[in-house]
């Protein structure tokens, strides 16, 4: 037993050295890792200073290259003032003719001359004759040096600056007309997608003209009825807002690319169109009416139509329909009910009426009834629903006549 003991004393020492050299071994690696981690934040935040740097110095330069742009607008001011002024320079050095450097030496010779043989001669006879033939001479130079001090203050490098600043100016230049190439590739790519905008617009129009049309003529058999995009003029514009029942306004439809001038501008670089309305419930196509001259229940037909017409060629996923019949007369309540039931095929309606005529061509009829401030929704046949609307029939012509009683 002792030598097993000491067996397993000496097997758990050595695990446990084993163990202890194996943490410690993990103790250096940690170490290790910690210090890697310290180096790795250290240059990252040394990079977020230097990054930094960058942005203040890209601040900086930006802000240079601003100041630039405006010493380079300041010089190409200054070449303009240097090249009046060079003008207004060769005009004054024009006027005051050719000034032979020669004749001034030679006239201040002839006055040396002169004054050494006054030296020698002090008569007064023979000074006064020099006096007298001097006098021109002074005068002409004096003259002379007054024209020279007009070319005291030019700069000498005026040339020089010149053509520095004309180089410049032709740099400026050819900036202006490349960004004048650039611009107007610009306008034309706008062109193309405002005339590819304009296709498609009338495109769709054309869709949607098709399909009202039809279903007008479905809901109305004797009837006609069209859509048609109007150029507004501007001495339409109080009328079209006075009588906005009459046509749909279509705002923006197409826009000037900048380049272009047609009657159709409003000013402001944006064509104003509209849509018109024109029908005939008795199919008569020589007398078609506007939206203004139409009853309500007209009104309401066109409107229905146009929902239709947009279903087709944009459909929806359902369409909620409040009471759109009620002001139908029921031969056109009628029509609508079979036109809902034929587009049902393709889409979900869902329809609140108090009218006979939907109940026959729906395929579920749920009752709404409000109970305690909520409205609780009951599946009910056809029969049940009809004995409903007539008893709400009956009951608004009882109160009809109670008012009228009264």
């Amino acid at each position: 037993m002792d030598l097993n003991s000491n067996k397993i004393e000496e097997i758990v020492k050595f695990n446990m050295d084993k163990n202890v050299d194996m943490v410690n071994k993990y103790e250096g690696i940690k170490q290790q890792y910690h210090q890697k981690l310290n180096t790795i934040e250290k240059e990252h935040e040394s990079l977020s200073i230097e990054l930094g740097k960058m942005k203040s110095d890209l601040e900086q330069i930006t802000t240079k290259r601003n100041i630039e742009e405006n010493r380079i607008k300041g010089l190409s001011l200054e070449l303009k003032d240097f090249f009046d002024k060079k003008q207004i320079l060769l005009k004054k050095i024009g006027s005051l003719g050719q000034i032979n450097s020669n004749h001034i030496e030679e006239m201040a010779k002839r006055k040396k001359e002169l004054l050494d043989k006054i030296n020698n001669d002090s008569t007064i006879e023979t000074v006064n004759k020099l006096e007298k033939l001097l006098e021109p001479f002074l005068r002409k130079l004096n003259k002379a040096d007054l024209k020279m001090k007009d070319f005291e203050k030019i700069n000498r490098f005026a040339l020089e600056d010149y053509k520095k600043f004309k180089e410049k100016e032709t740099a400026n230049e050819d900036k202006l007309l490349e960004l004048n190439e650039k611009s107007n590739s610009i306008f034309e790519v706008i062109g193309l997608l405002d005339e590819k905008k304009e296709n498609a617009i009338n495109k769709t129009f054309q869709k949607i003209n098709k399909h009202f049309s039809e279903s007008f003529l479905e809901l109305v058999p004797n009837g006609f009825a069209t859509l048609s995009i109007e150029d507004v003029q501007p001495t339409q514009k109080n009328t079209m807002t006075q009588r906005n029942s009459e046509n749909i306004s279509m705002n923006d439809i197409s826009h000037n690319n900048g380049n272009s001038n047609n009657g159709n501008n409003n000013g402001n670089g944006v064509n104003n169109k509209m849509i018109g309305i024109k029908v005939s419930f008795g199919g008569n196509k020589s007398s078609l009416q506007n939206m203004h001259q139409l009853s309500g229940g007209q009104k309401t037909a066109i409107a229905i139509i146009l929902i239709f017409a947009l279903s087709k060629v944009d459909p929806a996923p359902f369409y909620i329909l409040d009471e759109i019949d009620a002001a139908l007369d029921p031969v056109l309540r009628t029509n609508l009910a079979k036109m809902i039931n034929k587009l049902s095929l393709e889409n979900q309606f869902i329809v609140t009426t108090f009218k006979p005529e939907i109940l026959e061509e729906a395929n579920k009829i749920y009752q709404v009834k409000f109970v305690n401030k909520s409205s609780i929704l009951t599946e009910v046949n056809k029969q049940s629903a009809k004995t409903l609307l007539n008893e709400i029939i009956n009951l608004d012509k009882e109160k009809d006549s109670r008012k009228l009683k009264n």
